[in-house]
């Protein structure tokens, strides 16, 4: 039974460090997923044309404002721009607090290269893109 105890007493110490990284030192990419992933994740799932999951990297403010046909309208002008996505890698530009920027790295099918530098927020806990631009 103590070694029971002593297991339980060793997760219950690991919860509270996690918890205290999360809390007292303000994770922004440890627990979470950091600015960069987020924007590489949203910039794949609309190249993807998958329109829910992209929404759910978007500031609830922002996806309120963006139905699907706007987040076509904007991957089109994108792509317009750059090519047909291939692969796309996302770089960290600047994490705060409260705020962040990550650049999108993308690759075009037709070798072409080309970035996009998107702004972050922090919502309940989580990097979400607060603003397009093309």
């Amino acid at each position: 039974m103590t070694a029971l105890l002593q297991e339980l007493a060793v997760i219950s110490l690991a919860l509270l460090v996690s918890a205290g990284a999360v809390a007292l030192l303000r994770d922004r990419g440890v627990l979470v997923p950091p600015p960069e992933m987020v924007v590489e994740e949203f910039v794949r799932e609309v190249s993807l044309k998958r329109w829910g999951p992209a929404r759910g990297h978007l500031t609830e403010s922002l996806s309120e404002r963006l139905g699907p046909d706007s987040l076509r309208t904007w991957i089109d002008a994108v792509e317009r721009r750059v090519g047909r996505i291939e692969a796309v890698r996302g770089v960290s530009f600047f994490a705060g607090d409260a705020a962040a920027e990550a650049v999108a790295e993308m690759r075009a099918t037709d070798g072409s290269r080309a970035t996009l530098r998107l702004p972050l927020s922090r919502e309940h806990g989580l990097w979400k893109i607060s603003r397009l631009e093309r």
